[in-house]
């Protein structure tokens, strides 16, 4: 973590600033994660970032909330052709 120093009306502030550069697997972890937590608390879960950069890039999101196995990879092609984009307009500040 980088710290900044600003200047606001002649007074020194100390701002601090995260940087993270991030690769597919810790997209989808974050991703996974938020998820399981927001929907069902504890639960299993399983998803994929699929498509291409500025192009059609899309995760699709499997949870559920016990144990019980389940093909996750299997569902996931099936789910991209026949469901609709269902997201949140989540705010990027």
């Amino acid at each position: 973590m980088r710290n900044f120093i600003k200047k606001h009306n002649e007074k020194t502030t100390h701002e601090k600033v995260l940087i993270k550069k991030l690769n597919q697997d810790d997209i989808l972890r974050i991703l996974i994660n938020h998820f399981q937590q927001d929907e069902y608390g504890e639960s299993m879960g399983y998803g994929e970032i699929i498509g291409e950069v500025d192009k059609d890039l899309r995760f699709i999101g499997i949870f559920k909330n016990n144990d019980d196995s389940y093909p996750f990879e299997d569902d996931i092609n099936r789910i991209d052709k026949e469901m609709d984009f269902n997201g949140d307009d989540y705010p990027c500040a």
